[in-house]
């Protein structure tokens, strides 16, 4: 698919192989648990997607819109000025827990 986002298919085919590749998650990353609308996700997802090495998605819970989020070593700054950028723009998201 050219300038556009991956289709829903390809986006969780390609999620699926990350997760296979990522059996428990990777020490050195910051773990960020975020609540936003389900119908969201993929959104937020085609937008990490955007920032090559900045993080990984995972959908711990479609149904309550619940996310993990492994943001790679030094791009916590640059993943928080992104979702605060993402809130003000209509993708509004909420911290549930952290983890470094």
């Amino acid at each position: 698919m050219q300038g556009g986002c991956r289709s829903r298919n390809e986006t969780r085919r390609r999620t699926v192989l990350t997760i296979a590749h990522l059996s428990a998650s990777p020490t050195d990353t910051t773990r960020v648990v975020l609540q936003l609308s389900p119908a969201q996700i993929v959104d937020l997802h085609c937008l990490i997607e955007g920032y090559d090495d900045l993080a990984v998605l995972r959908t711990l819970d479609a149904a309550a819109g619940l996310v993990e989020i492994l943001v790679s070593p030094g791009s916590e700054k640059e993943f928080e000025g992104l979702r605060q950028a993402l809130c003000r723009e209509g993708l509004p998201t909420t911290r549930v827990e952290e983890e470094t």
